[in-house]
């Protein structure tokens, strides 16, 4: 993959989100922070190095709060970070705002959505950019467990 073993080692708490697990609104609809101006109050803080050192993969979903795709994606994301939970880490890192202008450059993110498919041994697996489908996605999160 494109993370060297020095940078796998130093992802540190940036400003990352985790969707995992996601609470809902009081719509009663779930919903991503900052998609479509919608706030959504987080059950758990996880940041990507502690995703990393649970001995589980990790998808690192990079968005951007103006990305429609990463709207119409997000009841998908939402029933597959439900089906994994346990067995995979899933983390949201907002890739317009500047904070984390670290983790984007180390994973090349040059579009959104953006996500980063990384083992159990911390080595990036795949990357898929753009508006997935969800056999592809499941086929990738098979290969995280």
């Amino acid at each position: 993959g494109r993370l060297s073993a020095a940078s796998r080692l130093s992802l540190g708490c940036l400003s990352a989100t985790p969707f995992l697990p996601l609470c809902r609104r009081r719509t009663g609809s779930t919903s991503r922070p900052n998609l479509g101006g919608v706030s959504a109050v987080l059950c758990a803080s996880l940041c990507p190095s502690q995703a990393l050192a649970s001995g589980r993969g990790t998808l690192v979903e990079f968005y951007a709060p103006w990305c429609v795709e990463c709207r119409e994606m997000a009841p998908m994301m939402y029933r597959l970070e439900k089906e994994y939970a346990g067995r995979v880490n899933f983390v949201l890192v907002d890739g317009a705002d500047p904070k984390n202008e670290q983790l984007v450059s180390l994973f090349s993110v040059d579009g959104v959505p953006h996500f980063g498919f990384i083992s159990a041994e911390r080595k990036l697996l795949q990357t898929l950019i753009g508006n997935v489908p969800r056999q592809a996605m499941e086929a990738s999160l098979r290969r995280l467990l």
